[in-house]
């Protein structure tokens, strides 16, 4: 069970469609809806762009929804919003054997924890401490019994970042500790690097104009940046964008299997919606263009 809300959201969306179409003789501007699939594989967004849902768009408005925001809030801000995430899997292949006789074999299961460790030096020691970043192993398989040195371990997980710069450095820094641990151990190393969204860019003069309108419908906070990956940020590097957050009142955070969600927070999804297509109008008209 994934239980992050997207079945919200689908609702959300079905709903603002629902309440712009009731209201369509009041537009002056043309709404596209999109229900992307893939967002949690990373791939959904770029399939939409690839097969022409941007085209023609001038903005893109999205959210998703926040369970520790009570229902009624929604949280706006400018610049970096979510964190550019990368994964990473990696193999360490060495000799196995019995475990009374260590020396004859080349433990991978030592050189596995050792890294692990290491890796941890990327954020603390090679990335700045003024600008969020974390790296997480998630996942680890290594041997099949207590008195038998495997072949080989396995370990994957994910890591951060709010810049290009800092992406950048810690691939590079990934890749120096993997090969030096393997070399310091005597273990073949295997990295498989999967780049994920970018960073989360809120267009300052778009997310200005609705966050002004929407306070007069919701309540309005400013909750901080999440190192949480989101796939709208390729969405965001295309054109014009405002992301939001919205409360849904959960019983627990995003990805724990318990998480129920307060179904009287799709009534501020779908005025989010709404009001950002008639500000978004407004501003246009405002400026003597069409959208």
């Amino acid at each position: 069970m994934h239980a992050c809300g997207h079945d919200f959201h689908l609702i959300s969306l079905l709903g603002a469609a629902e309440k712009i179409k009731e209201n369509v003789d009041k537009l002056t501007v043309k709404v596209r809806l999109i229900f992307q699939p893939a967002e949690e594989t990373h791939v959904g967004a770029e399939q939409v762009i690839a097969s022409g849902g941007l085209e023609g768009v001038d903005v893109i408005v999205g959210y998703h929804n926040h369970p520790n925001l009570p229902v009624g809030q929604i949280s706006v801000g400018n610049g970096g919003r979510n964190a550019a995430v990368d994964q990473f899997a990696v193999k360490l292949t060495g000799v196995g054997g019995h475990a009374a006789k260590p020396h004859e074999n080349i433990d991978p299961i030592l050189a596995l924890a050792s890294t692990v460790t290491a890796l941890q030096s990327i954020v603390s020691r090679s990335l700045d401490p003024y600008r969020q970043s974390v790296l997480s192993v998630t996942h680890i398989e290594g041997g099949q019994t207590w008195n038998v040195i495997p072949d080989s371990t396995w370990f994957e997980g994910t890591i951060r970042t709010f810049g290009d710069h800092d992406r950048e450095r810690a691939k590079e820094k990934f890749y120096q500790i993997i090969n030096g641990q393997a070399a310091t151990y005597g273990v073949a190393a295997e990295i498989e690097w999967i780049p994920g969204p970018p960073v989360l860019e809120n267009d300052p003069i778009l997310m200005d104009i609705l966050a002004e309108n929407i306070q007069y419908h919701a309540n309005l906070v400013n909750f901080p940046p999440s190192a949480g990956g989101e796939d709208f940020a390729f969405y965001t590097s295309k054109v014009p964008s405002a992301f939001s957050e919205i409360g849904s009142g959960g019983s627990s955070g995003l990805h724990h299997y318990d998480l129920v969600l307060d179904d009287a927070g799709l009534e501020t999804a779908i005025i989010w919606y709404y009001q950002s297509v008639l500000r978004i109008q407004d501003y246009f008209a405002e400026k003597g263009e069409e959208a």
